[in-house]
């Protein structure tokens, strides 16, 4: 529900308001809204419309892929699935960029927590080979304990093409700023042609909210 009976205060170079509804007006930057319906308080992190963010909850955010149909080419390097239609979940403190990463907002850096999981469909062939999911932070290389592999045992003859499905998670803690993001990538250890990622999701909340 938008802001509606908005009241507003100067305060110095602030504005202290109060309205019904969730805020999506213009305020200055610093300034605090307080839904009077929820009790809820917001401060505007940046001074536009978007940049209301509630002060009595914890930072956290999720996005995630359903019902995918769409393949992703694998190689031997790390591919980014940035490219297939995500969806944000929600959050507070955090966002997600048009083009499929979870970015942290304005005053909301800190050590994360993170769980992501993910339903891959692969290419079997001839020779055994192992596909990896991870999570990467800023475009970089999944670093070690944020990817996991499973084989594939290879178990049919090279003019056979079977599809097997995988499903990964990955756990940990990492440090984020203001403005780093986290995405899905996946790699396997040989050019197997294709993958799909059927449904994944990448969650995360700030220790010691």
């Amino acid at each position: 529900m938008p802001t509606t009976n908005l009241q507003s205060q100067s305060l110095g170079n602030i504005l202290i308001e109060s309205g019904t509804g969730t805020p999506d007006h213009t305020s200055p930057k610093g300034s605090y809204y307080t839904n009077i319906t929820t009790g809820s308080l917001f401060i505007n992190s940046n001074g536009t419309s978007t940049g209301w963010e509630m002060l009595n909850k914890v930072a956290w955010g999720e996005m995630y892929i359903q019902s995918n149909t769409t393949n992703t080419t694998t190689t031997t390097n790390w591919v980014s699935t940035t490219g297939l239609t995500w969806s944000f979940a929600g959050g507070n403190g955090t966002e997600m960029t048009t083009n499929g990463r979870l970015r942290i907002r304005q005053n909301k850096g800190g050590v994360y927590y993170i769980l992501a999981t993910g339903s891959v469909q692969v290419q079997n062939v001839a020779s055994a080979y192992t596909f990896f999911f991870g999570v990467s932070k800023n475009g970089a290389t999944p670093s070690d304990g944020f990817w996991q592999g499973g084989m594939l045992g290879g178990a049919l003859t090279a003019t056979v093409a079977e599809e097997d499905d995988k499903t990964f998670s990955v756990t940990n803690f990492v440090s984020l700023s203001a403005g780093d993001t986290l995405e899905i990538a996946l790699r396997s250890s040989s050019a197997v042609p294709l993958a799909r990622l059927e449904a994944a999701n990448i969650f995360i909340y700030r220790i010691g909210d």
